[in-house]
């Protein structure tokens, strides 16, 4: 809804805009991980129906993604993952596309684990999956930036699988990226120039603008206030 939001006002503002979504293209992806939303029979069904349901009550066009795809690419897709070992997973590429780690920070995501255990049958499947589904996004991403050219490319955060790789494609091609993701205060968004939401470089960029500017009083005393709160259990 932030998004689409977004792109309305760019609209009224004069910016021609394309809206692409998935369409139940990934055998795995971050809407359904499993430590906390398993993915089911119906899981791209569901997410579909949603999702055209929105954008129909938000009166925004779209386009599904696999009208950039090509019916061969899917099994060259699937042909690569399965010459794959799964000591090569995180360094998987295919031809310039470094998808083994574009993906990996996913499969972290799906199973909640800091270190991932490749001799582990469910986490190589799993991993295998966000691979094959990895390089079905970059198949059509690249051909939709090919296609579209587009001056910026606006993508939720820039972190997770099939957005990391439309962040990274988007840089090879020379495309500005903005990515946005969810604000450190209530109806708030962050919005990054080129990097995705997990880049420490935008903060570092803020603390250097920032840093040698003081603090208003009333800044201090909401500081203060905070901490004292914290150190004293209540709810923040």
């Amino acid at each position: 809804m932030w998004e689409t939001t977004i792109l309305h006002a760019l609209k009224i503002r004069g910016v021609d805009v394309k809206y692409v979504l998935c369409d139940g293209l990934y055998t795995e992806c971050d809407i359904f991980w499993k430590a906390t939303k398993p993915r089911h029979k119906l899981a791209c069904t569901v997410c579909k129906a949603s999702v055209s349901g929105l954008m129909s009550r938000m009166l925004m066009e779209y386009e599904w993604l696999s009208k950039y795809l090509i019916l061969e690419e899917f099994e060259k897709a699937r042909q690569w993952v399965d010459s794959l070992r799964p000591e090569m997973f995180f360094s998987a590429q295919y031809e310039d596309w470094q998808i083994g780690e574009w993906v990996r920070s996913s499969v972290h995501s799906h199973f909640r684990m800091v270190e991932l255990d490749l001799e582990d049958y469910e986490v190589q499947n799993t991993y295998r999956e966000y691979l094959y589904s990895g390089m079905i996004a970059c198949f059509g991403i690249h051909r939709l930036l090919n296609y579209y050219n587009p001056d910026t490319l606006f993508v939720f955060n820039g972190r997770m699988s099939s957005t990391r790789i439309a962040l990274e494609l988007a840089k090879k091609l020379g495309v500005r990226v903005v990515t946005h993701e969810r604000g450190f205060l209530k109806n708030s968004i962050l919005l990054f120039e080129n990097e995705s939401c997990a880049s420490l470089k935008p903060f570092k960029e803020l603390w250097r603008i920032w840093k040698d500017i003081p603090l208003k009083h009333d800044e201090l005393e909401k500081i203060s206030k905070y901490l004292k709160d914290r150190e004293e259990g209540k709810k923040i």
